[in-house]
C-alpha cells in the first residue's frame, strides 16, 4: 500500500547488519569481548537519535514551505522528500561500513558507520510511514498494521 519496496527492505538490511556484527567483532583483528561488542550500539542509537530529532524538527517546516510554494495546496507527496536524505544516508553507512569492517578499520569507525546506517533508516521509515498515513486515511488502521516500523 506504501509502495516503496526499498524503504520496506531498509529495517531488515539494518537487522541483518546488527546480527552479524558479533561474529564479525568477536573475531580477529578486533577479538572483542561480548561486552565491547554491546557498547558498539552506541553508534547506532545516536544515529537513530538523530534521526528523530531531525525528522521531528524539520518535517513540518520544509512541508509547510512546499506547500507555500505550491499555492497552498499541500500533497501528501511532500513527504516522501526525506526519502532522499534516507537513500543518500543508507548508502553511505551500509557500504562504508561493510568496507569498514571488511579491512579491518577502528571499531569506532564502524559503530559510526552503523549509526549513518541507521540514521538513514530511521528518516525513511519516517517519510513511508508518514506518507501512507496522510495519503491513505481511509486505510490508516492497515498503514499501521503493514509497516514495518510499527512491527
Amino acid at each position: 500500500m506504501v509502495g516503496d519496496k526499498e524503504a520496506d527492505c531498509k529495517p531488515f538490511r539494518y537487522v541483518g547488519c546488527a546480527i552479524i556484527q558479533s561474529g564479525i567483532f568477536s573475531g580477529p583483528p578486533w577479538n572483542y569481548s561480548s561486552a565491547q561488542v554491546g557498547y558498539l550500539g552506541t553508534g547506532p542509537f545516536l544515529g537513530g537519535l538523530i534521526a528523530a530529532i531531525f525528522t521531528g524538527a524539520c518535517s513540518d517546516p520544509i512541508i509547510k514551505w512546499m506547500t507555500r510554494k505550491n499555492n497552498g495546496v499541500y500533497e501528501p507527496e511532500f513527504r516522501l522528500v526525506f526519502m532522499s536524505v534516507s537513500c543518500v544516508l543508507c548508502a553511505i553507512g551500509m557500504f562504508s561500513w561493510g568496507y569498514a569492517a571488511s579491512i579491518g578499520a577502528n571499531a569506532i569507525l564502524c559503530a559510526f558507520l552503523q549509526g549513518v546506517m541507521l540514521c538513514g533508516v530511521i528518516t525513511g521509515m519516517f517519510a513511508t510511514l508518514s506518507y501512507g498515513l496522510d495519503a491513505f486515511r481511509k486505510y490508516v488502521l492497515k498503514v499501521l498494521h503493514l509497516h514495518p516500523a510499527s512491527i
